[in-house]
């Protein structure tokens, strides 16, 4: 960050300094900081502050008198003195404002040498900061993923298309659409999903001083353009479907209004985050679909694409309706209730599988699934029904039994046999093992008395569509709207609107995409496009996850039933007179001044 940022941290932490008031209590601090310091630890605080503050750091310095020994009240009356304050708690609060901004200044494993060398009572100091400090300048927090320097979370191609609009001086307002071309011929459909993200991320956007100094040495960049990104922020405005929103082809997802260079520096993170949540979401709601009603439970992290995709499969596949799941890190951090039986290891690990089947029920009687298809699923059976009689006997009960392999329409049927015949009809057979919803539904139709699936990997990696053709498009610039003519990637000029039409018994009938400030189209009709964002931070506070699942709900249940179904037909979405108007205009135009022209 530059010297100017760092004073508005400080008076930002502080909350009742004015600017004069900042830097004196910065230079106080730092002062007092950095004679507290070993010679070599004060050179390498000194090296990551922006030169602004390294004029201030070495003004009186007396390299000889090193390190100060210091405790907490005399460094208090240290800054109280240096900065002018009237009190020992007004130079509490200045410290604690200072060390909040350098704790966002300066690298992690700086900050720890520091924290070394100060006395307990200023350690409490410099962690309270830490928590005043919130995430690392520059950091973007998705759930437990923590991202630093976010904002180079891009292709460098954004980088250097804004080091030519900076030099160009455009700074006009520019609107990207976000949406996807073309479904991928499995779907019929689309769940909108990863706004959550989207918001965080540009709410946080900002290019940290590590990022900074690592484009400077790229040798790409002039200092002018590496200072201005230094300031930058984003302040413009997003409008977009809620998440759970069921979308179809070229329907934006959002449209992001900002000046052209912010607009343009957030592209790959948007696109980022809502593919890979709406492809997640958009695979797991047809598992959901295809079990008409019996519960799914997410069982794929293992499998998933690292961390991030694994909480980001379980938060998808809850808001398209799967019941649980067995990710313990996404069920700490989105609330999502977990679940968990028992692996093949445990069984083999012991001498017999009956000897399995008790401890298990020994360690979780009020939960107890069984695993049976480790040796023979249907002897297995036999042993479960043991079990469930020893369970009775202390007066509990078996809540299940799983099955992972094998034909799972005849085998479910044999050991619903088994275990109805036992008077246990009331323990579920749990199914699982490389299933989608293809499977799902063919155990269904089958008449299988499966009574929930787990479903894993290929949900987790949508396996049959593993990427949509999404795309961020610019549609409107200073005042001018855009497209372009690309064989099979025109685009829709301007700023839009998708109107969602519905039939009396409220199941949705088309939608219409429209120019955004136009009349909307007669009847029952629904604007899917909401302002989210204004001025760079978020209108209102975003829906619950269970809110979110529950909107997806009511929106799949007001498709078409033909719709719904897993081979399903497209749906009907048309543009509007006005947006072809536009778009033939604009054609026309480009036809006359750029198509076959040299120059």
């Amino acid at each position: 960050m530059t010297g100017k940022t760092f004073y508005r941290r400080v008076m930002e932490a502080n909350g009742q300094c004015d600017a004069t008031a900042a830097r004196r209590a910065t230079a106080a601090v730092l002062h007092a900081l950095r004679d507290r310091l070993t010679q070599p630890e004060a050179d390498q605080v000194f090296a990551q502050l922006p030169w602004e503050l390294q004029v201030v750091w070495v003004t009186g310095e007396e390299p000889e008198r090193r390190p100060l020994r210091t405790s907490r009240s005399e460094f208090y009356e240290r800054v109280r003195r240096d900065a002018g304050l009237a009190s020992t708690q007004e130079a509490r609060a200045a410290t604690l404002a200072v060390f909040t901004a350098l704790e966002a200044q300066i690298s992690r494993g700086e900050a720890d040498d520091v924290l070394a060398q100060l006395p307990r009572d200023l350690k409490e100091v410099w962690a309270e900061a830490g928590r005043h400090a919130g995430p690392l300048c520059g950091a973007f927090v998705s759930g437990p993923v923590v991202a630093r320097d976010a904002a180079l979370f891009t292709d460098l191609y954004e980088l250097t298309m804004a080091a030519s609009y900076s030099r160009e001086r455009m700074r006009g307002e520019a609107t990207f659409s976000l949406f996807v071309r073309r479904l991928p011929r499995q779907r019929a459909f689309l769940v909108a999903a990863g706004l959550d993200d989207v918001l965080a991320f540009l709410e946080s956007f900002e290019f940290s001083e590590g990022a900074i100094r690592y484009l400077r040495s790229c040798g790409s960049f002039d200092a002018s353009f590496l200072d201005f990104l230094g300031e930058v922020r984003f302040t413009g405005t997003v409008r977009a479907v809620r998440e759970g929103t069921v979308l179809f082809a070229d329907e934006p997802l959002l449209e992001v209004t900002a000046p052209i260079i912010e607009a343009q520096l957030v592209e790959t993170a948007v696109i980022n985050f809502v593919h890979l949540q709406t492809v997640l979401a958009s695979k797991a709601v047809r598992s959901v679909l295809a079990a008409r009603g019996r519960p799914i439970v997410d069982f794929g992290l293992r499998r998933t694409h690292g961390i991030d995709a694994g909480m980001k499969a379980a938060r998808c596949a809850f808001i398209a309706g799967a019941a649980m799941t067995s990710n313990v890190l996404a069920a700490l951090h989105y609330g999502v209730p977990p679940t968990g039986t028992m692996a093949h290891s445990y069984v083999t690990a012991f001498p017999r599988e009956i000897d399995a089947f008790r401890a298990f029920a020994r360690a979780f009687p009020r939960n107890t699934t069984l695993l049976i298809d480790t040796y023979d699923t249907v002897a297995a059976a036999h042993k479960a029904v043991i079990v469930a009689r020893e369970m009775e006997a202390r007066g509990q009960r078996l809540a299940g039994v799983r099955l992972d392999s094998g034909d799972l329409v005849s085998l479910s049927t044999a050991v619903r046999q088994v275990l109805d015949e036992a008077g246990l009809r009331y323990v579920r057979i749990f199914a699982s093992g490389g299933l989608d919803e293809e499977e799902v539904a063919r155990c269904i139709e089958a008449g299988a008395p499966i009574d929930a699936f787990g479903v894993g990997t290929r949900m987790n990696v949508s396996a049959d569509a593993p990427y949509l053709d999404i795309a961020y498009k610019l549609v409107r610039y200073d005042g001018r709207n855009v497209l372009k003519l690309s064989p099979g990637k025109a685009t829709w000029p301007g700023e839009k609107q998708v109107y969602r039409l519905r039939r009396p018994d409220g199941q949705f009938e088309r939608d219409v995409l429209a120019v955004r400030d136009e009349p909307p189209p007669r009847g029952a009709v629904e604007p899917l496009l909401q302002r989210v964002m204004a001025g760079g931070r978020i209108v209102e506070p975003q829906p619950t996850l269970t809110a979110i699942r529950e909107h997806c709900a009511r929106q799949v249940a007001a498709l078409p039933e033909a719709n719904r179904r897993l081979a399903g037909p497209r749906y009907s979405v048309e543009p509007s007179e006005e947006l072809l108007a536009l778009r033939r205009a604009l054609e026309a135009e480009l036809e006359a001044s750029e198509v076959g022209r040299q120059a």
